[in-house]
């Protein structure tokens, strides 16, 4: 009886879990023996909103659809784009249009640039009836139909080479409230490491569509939770094209600016978010950002690494990464021994590291996709 019970409840809290999860390539081109890549689908199933997302990209003038999970037209739902900008959904027949169904759409845009049409669209991933899909963020797999027209706005027969089957495969995306624990987790195992010292240092290196300048990597040095000094890596840069290059500290993060950064960026629930911690002291090391696959190059990528703290009163290691400039050498030397900077925390996480307080790792001990 016991048994059963813990059976009961272990499902409960499974049924209960709310799941997101994306077609993998989010972009996933349809081939077919006209083309290659004429349309481009995009598929986001939600629980916590019990929403589904579908973009859809292909020649604006002409027809183009897809079918949801049957490998034959017969009795399959599909979503059809007209070359005027109607959106349809239909029950499809056996080798023909089928039977036109009452819209269960929510057309966010619909737009079209240099010939090329994109649909974004919501529908509740529960059909309105038997004749409509249901989608489940239990099937990782979905057969699906797909079909165009190289020639025809309206919906006609598609010829033998303009349309295929495949199967649209998922992955699963962690959602926002796990996102969240996971960044307050390692928050607090970086505020009780060794590596929350009062002057540290690290190395960022961005890459994003930006000036070469702002994503050449830098020396980011803080003391006391303020940043101290912005340098480049390479000094020829400082000396040489980036030289009138302005480097704005409002653009940059201590640590725990980049917690917050990362706390705010969950927030604005990006269609992808990745990222990765240290494993021994809990700061970021890898984080990628994409807030809309609709919109170019707003996406980014920062790695973190080279995480150092400093000490004022050791000599022995001014020169250990090899790109310190001549200049500091009287001022400061650089060890890996500092004092822990005293911080008020009730978590119970604390990290193992030894004697050590530095952590060079690049390497991700815990990572999530959003």
């Amino acid at each position: 009886m016991f048994n059963q019970i813990v059976c009961f409840l272990l499902l409960s809290v499974l049924d209960s879990y709310a799941r997101t999860i994306r077609s993998d390539p989010y972009i996933t081109c349809l081939e077919t023996a006209a083309d290659p890549c004429h349309i481009t689908l995009s598929v986001k199933i939600s629980d916590s909103t019990d929403t589904v997302q579908i973009i859809m990209i292909a020649n604006a003038s002409t027809f183009y659809g897809v079918g949801f999970g049957r490998r034959i037209m017969n009795l399959t739902y599909a979503i059809i784009a007209l070359g005027d900008g109607t959106i349809q959904e239909r029950q499809l027949g056996d080798h023909n249009a089928g039977a036109l169904l009452p819209s269960s759409l929510l057309a966010v845009s619909n737009t079209v640039y240099e010939g090329i049409r994109t649909v974004q669209i919501y529908r509740s991933t529960v059909g309105l009836n038997g004749s409509y899909y249901t989608f489940s963020t239990n099937d990782l797999v979905i057969p699906i139909i797909y079909s165009f027209s190289l020639t025809s706005s309206t919906l006609r027969y598609h010829g033998p080479t303009s349309r295929n089957s495949t199967n649209l495969t998922f992955i699963e995306l962690a959602d926002r409230d796990y996102l969240l624990a996971e960044k307050n987790e390692n928050l607090n195992i970086f505020l009780n490491s060794n590596c929350n010292c009062d002057h540290y240092s690290y190395i960022l290196t961005r890459f994003c569509f930006c000036d070469y300048c702002y994503t050449a990597p830098k020396i980011i040095e803080v003391e006391y939770n303020q940043i101290t000094s912005i340098k480049f890596v390479n000094e020829t840069f400082g000396n040489g094209e980036c030289e009138n290059f302005s480097l704005d500290y409002n653009d940059y993060y201590t640590i725990e600016g980049l917690f917050d950064y990362i706390n705010s960026t969950i927030y604005s629930e990006p269609e992808f978010y990745t990222i990765n911690y240290d494993d021994e002291c809990g700061y970021p090391t890898y984080i990628y950002y994409d807030g809309s696959p609709l919109i170019i190059d707003e996406e980014y990528t920062w790695y973190i690494s080279n995480f150092t703290c400093l000490s004022d009163d050791d000599d022995d290691d001014d020169t250990r990464h090899g790109w310190w400039s001549s200049e500091d050498s009287d001022s400061s030397k650089y060890s890996r021994h500092s004092h822990k900077r005293k911080h008020s925390s009730s978590s119970s996480h604390s990290s193992s590291s030894s004697s050590s307080s530095s952590s060079s790792s690049s390497s991700s001990g815990s990572s999530s996709s959003y």
